[in-house]
């Protein structure tokens, strides 16, 4: 395959739809049709660490984290 690698921008349920389970199915599915099209990676970093439902929901799958990413501000 072309590309081994993806980082989906964005990616999300409608807020009355969720906590149905919708959001690990929508995660298999893009799961299973990267494994079809030969990725070995997906990249979720873009996660905000305060987005527990969004973790949840990844924590479901069989998915391992391998790095976070901090967000630092200080004024000029």
């Amino acid at each position: 395959a072309l590309v081994k690698r993806a980082v989906p921008l964005a990616v999300g349920v409608l807020a009355e739809h969720r906590s149905q389970g919708l959001e690990v199915a929508m995660y298999n599915h893009v799961i299973a049709e990267g494994i079809r099209l030969g990725w070995r990676e997906v990249e979720t970093s873009l996660i905000v660490e305060t987005n527990e439902p969004m973790i949840t929901s990844v924590n479901r799958l069989s998915v391992e984290r391998s790095k976070t990413w901090r967000i630092y501000r200080t004024g000029l």
